[in-house]
């Protein structure tokens, strides 16, 4: 933490603190779209959903393209699972799916499997996980902030 009050991701992370912050992240992210949203929703208009996945895995980093259009980005495997992740939360009734890999990090008290699935695109089943409800509110709220790298500067 700095200063400014700013907690910084740490990355990269070699014991699953990584997952721990992005958990506790997404928790906080739930809490506050739902302080956001109306108790009600207008009539005619369906509820706002939010759907996070969290996995954890090897990715490539880095900047790309012609100088002027560069672009930072992630790619590799991990960011594929951890997007069809985020989309199974529509099709399962969890607004948080963890993958298996980021689920090894977790305390089994805290989740539970939600099966394995075949995901859009993949040729391997994987596990999903999701939080118990006990621990679907995170327990320290605070805003996590993360810092937009442009042309790999800070």
């Amino acid at each position: 933490m700095n200063s400014k009050g700013t907690r910084y991701w740490p990355w990269p992370t070699a014991n699953g603190e990584g997952v721990t912050f992005a958990l506790e992240a997404a928790k906080t992210l739930c809490l506050e779209l739902q302080s956001l949203l109306p108790d009600v929703m207008p009539f005619g208009l369906e509820p706002l959903a939010i759907g996070i996945g969290i996995e954890q895995g090897s990715v490539l980093v880095g900047s790309i393209g012609p100088a002027r259009r560069r672009t930072h980005t992630l790619l590799g495997e991990t960011v594929t699972v951890a997007l069809r992740i985020q989309e199974m939360t529509a099709e399962l009734p969890q607004p948080v799916l963890i993958g298996e890999n980021a689920a090894r990090h977790l305390s089994m008290s805290i989740i539970e499997s939600q099966g394995k699935y075949l995901l859009p695109g993949l040729t391997t089943p994987h596990t999903l996980f999701a939080l118990l409800p006990q621990d679907a509110t995170p327990t320290v709220v605070t805003r996590h902030q993360l810092r937009v790298l442009k042309g790999g500067r800070r």
